[in-house]
Parts: C-alpha cells; structure tokens; sequence
C-alpha cells in the first residue's frame, strides 16, 4: 500500500470525501468518522474560512480516499475521517498533518 497525501481542492474533491464519508459511515458512528451531513453542511457554514479550503488534507490508496484531515469552519479546529482498513500504524504519516 502506497499511500499519497495531497490537498484538497474545491469543489472538485467535495463529492468524492462525501462518498467516502457515507461508504466507511458505521451505525452509531462507531468509526468516529465525520458523518456527510456535517461535511456537506461545512461548506455553506457562514462561518467557514474559504481562503483556506486547500489546508484539508486527502491521503489516497491509488486513486482511492483512505483518510481526511480537516477543519469544522476554521483552522484551529482539527478532525480527522478515514477508513476502517487502515492500520495504526499507517496513520502516523498523517496524523502529524493536524
């Protein structure tokens, strides 16, 4: 697994974190992932820092989504979203990106 960090760009990454946000969703939000509503709701926040939309980070597998470091509508409010089948300890190449 070669996994590649780059930013995020918007609008065009919005509806693939979307995707990847509802396909890793576990009931009672036991993955601790964002869920899509919040993700989608973030970005017509009126508080929410445009300018800085780019600062979201994306780690991808090939071409597919396996983590997400971002903001609620500032920096200074980190969160983070990935996938069930990563590893801990393929985690602390991103981790560090909070």
């Amino acid at each position: 697994m070669t996994i590649r960090m780059r930013r995020y760009g918007h609008p065009r990454d919005s509806d693939r974190v979307s995707n990847f946000l509802v396909r890793h969703y576990q009931p009672g939000n036991r993955d601790g992932n964002w869920l899509q509503p919040a993700w989608a709701y973030m970005h017509y926040h009126p508080a929410l820092d445009e300018a800085v939309l780019d600062r979201i980070g994306i780690w991808e597998d090939g071409s597919e989504i396996v983590a997400v470091a971002h903001y609620g509508s500032a920096l200074g409010e980190p969160f983070s979203s990935f996938a069930p089948t990563m590893h801990s300890s393929s985690l602390r190449c991103w981790t560090r990106y909070l």
